[in-house]
């Protein structure tokens, strides 16, 4: 299959070389780095670097600024680390202030309507204290025949605001409503907060925007800082012990030619063998560029296990059947294919891009075949007498046959899977579990065609796959 080869590589050399030798084995490229050294002494900057993570963010976020400043290009007063950290400092203070703003916007609205006041301190009314309640129009008969000092403060359409005079809270069965907390806050410190809070954040926001200035840069460093991380974290990985230093790599067996001269020119001990069945393997995939775009959704859904086997074909010509087979319909596919037609060209600038055409190509022209054996135009389907009429074979309005035709599809994909698992067990005795799903799904749809068809012929091949 397309799953490349690879080899287990174990360097041994001087310590003193340690920082050259794994500078040249980044630049040369192709290596996965397998960590060597004690996990539990592996130092903090193992873990996934939180520099290029915080790099990102900031970036992002200096991209949603709605207003930027013209690019610099000089990197003379450019601190990358300095810069990052101060935007990631103003996205962080945003966000508090942001919080604060909504806050007091809540507060004002739930104390506009009791007006501007303080509260009296403790002992200024004589022992007594201030009980606020919101009563619904409703209720308020029930407030004027309690025995207690109360005023009508404020109304609107549906509540009226009552302050009770009280030196102690009202009985619950009393008020006909809870009392509501307004807080020691006057409405003239909060609107003063508030003003407080929005000058912060534009402040914050101008800073932002200055430093709109240093994007290109940032974008520029990416790069160069996750190569000193990577670096970093290859140095953590290696295996120190009386002057001399091991590290440990997997590579593509194609490019063994080239890791043994590596290890000639720096004078380095080379051992290569095969991937046991124990370990892990990273699986690097290699598919022909006509179906490479299998290659990419497989990798989108899940990469398949080292010693597995690569499905990327298969995936390639069963997404366009059954993308083809969901829309069944020729002038749908039409219009899908002028769109691709449109995007050709600027498709073909990257490899990505090319990859995608070639798998959008494929939907489109088995969308068109499937569509004209269905006879689907846009939701019409033209006379039998017609060239279209005539081309058309399947009859999408039969739900026995579609029934059938999309258990088969399915019963095929199993069994193609199962028999592709198989041939990649040959040998081993698992490989007879493969083989056993196989003749079990096909046997079943063949008994379960005989059945409805009464085929005997038919009926007795089923038998004999499921006894099998």
């Amino acid at each position: 299959m397309s799953i490349v080869a690879l080899k287990k590589l174990t360097f041994c050399g001087l310590s003193t070389e340690k920082t050259t030798v794994l500078e040249a084995l980044q630049e040369l490229g192709g290596a996965h780095l397998i960590a060597v050294s004690n996990q539990s002494a592996l130092p903090q900057q193992f873990a996934r670097s939180k520099r290029i993570e915080h790099a990102y963010k900031a970036l992002k976020f200096l991209h949603q600024c709605p207003s930027q400043r013209h690019q610099q290009h000089i990197a003379d007063d450019f601190d990358f680390d300095n810069i990052v950290n101060r935007v990631l400092d103003i996205q962080f203070n945003i966000r508090q202030q942001a919080d604060k703003r909504d806050f007091l916007y809540k507060r004002i609205k739930e104390v506009e309507p009791w007006g501007d006041f303080t509260l009296p301190e403790n002992g200024q009314l004589a022992g007594l204290k201030l009980w606020f309640y919101i009563v619904p129009k409703s209720m308020m008969k029930k407030i004027r025949g309690v025995d207690l000092i109360w005023q009508l403060v404020s109304q609107d359409n549906l509540y009226d605001y009552v302050v009770v005079i009280a030196d102690q809270e009202p009985a619950v069965s009393s008020m006909p409503v809870a009392r509501t907390h307004t807080g020691k806050v006057s409405l003239t410190t909060l609107t003063n907060e508030l003003n407080q809070v929005e000058l912060a954040l534009e402040d914050l926001q101008a800073e932002r925007e200055s430093l709109t200035r240093w994007i290109g840069l940032i974008a520029a460093n990416l790069g160069k800082a996750q190569d000193q991380t990577d670096l970093k974290n290859a140095h953590a990985m290696t295996l120190d012990n009386d002057g001399v230093f091991i590290t440990q790599a997997w590579v593509a067996e194609a490019d063994l030619d080239r890791y043994e001269q590596f290890a000639r020119y720096y004078q380095l001990a080379l051992i290569s063998t095969d991937p046991d069945t124990g370990e892990t393997p990273p699986t690097l995939l290699k598919n022909p560029k006509h179906w490479s775009g299998g290659q990419d959704l497989v990798s989108f859904y899940q990469t398949p296990g080292y010693f597995g086997w690569d499905p990327s074909p298969v995936v390639f010509f069963s997404f366009a059947l059954f993308f083809a087979m969901i829309m069944s319909d020729a002038g749908y596919a039409a219009i899908f294919g002028l769109f691709l037609g449109i995007k050709w060209r600027s498709m073909g600038k990257t490899e990505s891009g090319l990859r995608l055409r070639r798998l959008a190509l494929t939907i489109v022209l088995v969308s068109l075949g499937w569509g004209v054996l269905t006879g689907g135009y846009f939701g019409y389907s033209f006379p039998e007498q017609s060239l279209p009429g005539r081309l058309k074979l399947i009859d999408m309005e039969d739900f026995d046959a579609m029934m059938r035709l999309s258990i088969f599809v399915g019963v095929l994909h199993i069994a193609l899977a199962n028999g592709l698992m198989a041939y990649q067990r040959r040998g081993k005795t698992t490989a007879l579990a493969s083989l056993g799903w196989v003749a079990v799904v096909i046997g079943g749809f063949v008994n379960w065609i005989a059945a409805t068809t009464q085929n005997s012929v038919m009926l007795q091949a089923a038998y004999v796959l499921l006894i099998a």
